[in-house]
C-alpha cells in the first residue's frame, strides 16, 4: 500500500510514479498539482525517470525538513521580510533511488538490521542512488538545488559530460555521492535565468579554480553592484551580457565573450573548453516555430532571450565536415548535440543541430537567423519542440592566466592544415588529418604522454621531464583513428609572443 503524503514526518519512502511525484512537489511547493504538471520541467522529470523506470521500480525518498544553503541566503535577502510571514524556510528535499523498498526496511538498513538492503544502497557500481532534488516552498518556480545523475554511455563521447564531477550527500547517516553538476529554476525573484546559468557554470569552476561558491541573490547582487541596470536588482528581471561579466569577475575569474558566427564556430569553440572541464554560459534569442511556415520571436518579443549552461555535447555524427572556408576537418564537427543546464527544462537538457535557417517575421520586421538549435521549449501551440534557440554569444569563465585566446590555437591549425595540404615534400605523410582542438593542463599531458604507446621512450622522457606551464592548448593531427602528431601552446602566454611550445610525433601503424 502507497503511504498517504504526511509533512509532520521528517523522512518517508515512496515508489515512485509520475503521479505520486506530482503530488509530492504540491505537497513541498504549496502548488496546485494542475499548475506542477504544467511545468516544462515537470515533463524533463517524466522522462528522465521514465527511462530509468525501464530498468527497474524506483523509490523517493522524501526529507522533509531540509535546509538548504543557496534558499536560505534567498530567503533573507528577500522572502523573510515580505508583510503576511507566509513563506517558510525549510525546504523538502527528495532523494532518488534505483531500487525497491519501504519505509521500514528503509529504516532497518540504515540501523543495521537489514545490512542486504544496504550494501545494495550503497554499491556504487550499480549507481542506486540516481540524485535529489530540493524543494522550495514557493509557488510555481519551485524546483532548488537538484542533482541528478548523468546518464551513463560505454561509447567515449557519445554524451560527454565533462564538467560532471561525484558530490557527496548525506542521508540518515548514509554517505552517498551522485556524478552532476547542480542545477536549479529561476524563481524571479532571486534569480532570472542568466542567474540561474551563472549558478551552475561557477558550481564547476568553485571546484575547477577554487572560488567562492555564492548563492543566487548574492550573484544578482554582485553583478548589479558596479553595474546597475534601469530595473530594480531584486526582484531580479534579468541580467545583461556586463553585469554576468562583472559577476564572473567577482569570482576571481576572466569572462571571456565569443560570438559564434555560425555551427561550426559554436561546435568548435564548446569542444575547445569543455574539454577542459570548464562551462560555457550562452546567450540566445528564442523563435517560435509552432507554424513552420511563419516563424517569429518567442511570445512576440525582439527582446526574447534566454541563457543557458553549456555542460556537454555528443559526438553523434559519423563523418567530420570541413570547417567553412577551409579544407579542415575539425572533430568538433562531428557534434549533434549539446546538453545545457536550462532552468525552463532541466539540468542536462538536449539541443540538437541540424535545423535550418530561419526568416522570421514579426510586426512588419523581418529577421535571417542563420545559427539555429532545436530545444524541447513549447511554443504557442504547446507541443515540446517548437521554440528553436538562435545562439547569439558565449561567456567562458576562466582563470586569469588563461591569456590565449581558442580562435588564435584556430587560426594556427587552419595555416598548419593548409600547409600539410599543400606540401610537396615527399616526408609529409599526413595528407588529410582530422584535428582536435583543446584546453588542458601540463599534469593531464604528462598522464596521456607517460600511457602513450605509440611514444619512444626517448621522447616520452623529453615531454615527462621538462616544466610546462598550468593551462596549454593542444592540437592533436589524427590519421583515421590513430594520433600522429600534437601540437602544444602555451596558453599563459600573450598573443605576440612565441607560445607554440613543440609537439610530440607519435608512431603511425
Amino acid at each position: 500500500m502507497t503511504p498517504d503524503i504526511d509533512r509532520n514526518k521528517p523522512y518517508q519512502a515512496f515508489p515512485y510514479t509520475i503521479d505520486r511525484l506530482a503530488e509530492i512537489f504540491s505537497a513541498a511547493s504549496k502548488t496546485s498539482e494542475h499548475l506542477v504538471r504544467q511545468k516544462q520541467q515537470f515533463d524533463y522529470f517524466e522522462s528522465y525517470f521514465g527511462h530509468l523506470e525501464e530498468k527497474g521500480p524506483l523509490t523517493i525518498v522524501a526529507e522533509w525538513k531540509y535546509t538548504d544553503r543557496d534558499f536560505l541566503e534567498d530567503y533573507g535577502a528577500y522572502y523573510v521580510r515580505c508583510f503576511q510571514e507566509k513563506y517558510s524556510s525549510v525546504c523538502a528535499r527528495l532523494h532518488f533511488f534505483r531500487a525497491e523498498f519501504d519505509e521500514a526496511e528503509l529504516q532497518a538498513a540504515v540501523t543495521g538490521s537489514a545490512p542486504e538492503l544496504l550494501a545494495d544502497l550503497m554499491d556504487r557500481k550499480e549507481n542506486r542512488y540516481l540524485g535529489f532534488v530540493v524543494v522550495k516552498p514557493l509557488p510555481l518556480t519551485f524546483i532548488g538545488r537538484t542533482c541528478l545523475r548523468i546518464y551513463e554511455d560505454g561509447e567515449p563521447l557519445r554524451r560527454f559530460y565533462p564538467v560532471a564531477r561525484e558530490y557527496d550527500v548525506h542521508l540518515l547517516g548514509l554517505n552517498l555521492t551522485v556524478k552532476s553538476l547542480p542545477f536549479q529554476e529561476q524563481d524571479t525573484i532571486a534569480a532570472a535565468c542568466a542567474t540561474s546559468a551563472l549558478w551552475s557554470a561557477l558550481q564547476s569552476t568553485a571546484y575547477l579554480f577554487q572560488h567562492e561558491i555564492r548563492s543566487p541573490v548574492e550573484i544578482t547582487k554582485i553583478a548589479t553592484e558596479h553595474a546597475p541596470s534601469r530595473q530594480r536588482d531584486v526582484p531580479s528581471r534579468g541580467l545583461t551580457a556586463l553585469q554576468m561579466a562583472v559577476a564572473v569577475k567577482k569570482a576571481g575569474l576572466e569572462p571571456e565573450l565569443i560570438a559564434p558566427v555560425d555551427a561550426a564556430a559554436l561546435q568548435a569553440t564548446v569542444y575547445g573548453y569543455l574539454r577542459a572541464k570548464i562551462p560555457l554560459v550562452m546567450m540566445t534569442a528564442l523563435y517560435d516555430v509552432s507554424k513552420p511556415d511563419h516563424p517569429k520571436p518567442l511570445e512576440g518579443d525582439w527582446e526574447s532571450r534566454h541563457a543557458v549552461t553549456v555542460t556537454g555535447f555528443s559526438l553523434g555524427g559519423e563523418e567530420p565536415v570541413p570547417y567553412p572556408g577551409t579544407a579542415t576537418l575539425l572533430k568538433s564537427s562531428r557534434i549533434d548535440k549539446l546538453y545545457v543546464h536550462d532552468d525552463q527544462i532541466g539540468p542536462f537538457a538536449r539541443l540538437e543541430f541540424g535545423t535550418p535557417p530561419l526568416l522570421v517575421s514579426h510586426a512588419g520586421k523581418s529577421k535571417q537567423v542563420s545559427l539555429t538549435l532545436s530545444s524541447y521549449w513549447r511554443g504557442e501551440a504547446g507541443e515540446p519542440g517548437t521554440v528553436w534557440f538562435g545562439p547569439k554569444s558565449l561567456i567562458v569563465p576562466l582563470y586569469h592566466k588563461i591569456r590565449i585566446r581558442f580562435d588564435t590555437i584556430l587560426g594556427w591549425v587552419l595555416k598548419r592544415d593548409e600547409w600539410y595540404r599543400e606540401s610537396s615534400d615527399p616526408a609529409v605523410t599526413l595528407t588529410e588529418p582530422e584535428w582536435e582542438i583543446y584546453l588542458t593542463t601540463g599534469s593531464e599531458l604528462k598522464s596521456d604522454v607517460q600511457s602513450a604507446t605509440k611514444l619512444d621512450p626517448d621522447q616520452r622522457w623529453k615531454w615527462l621531464k621538462r616544466p610546462l606551464p598550468r593551462f596549454l592548448w593542444r592540437a592533436t593531427a589524427f590519421a583515421g583513428d590513430s594520433r600522429a602528431v600534437d601540437f602544444l601552446f602555451d596558453a599563459t602566454d600573450i598573443d605576440q609572443g612565441d607560445f607554440l611550445l613543440g609537439r610530440i610525433k607519435y608512431q603511425i601503424e
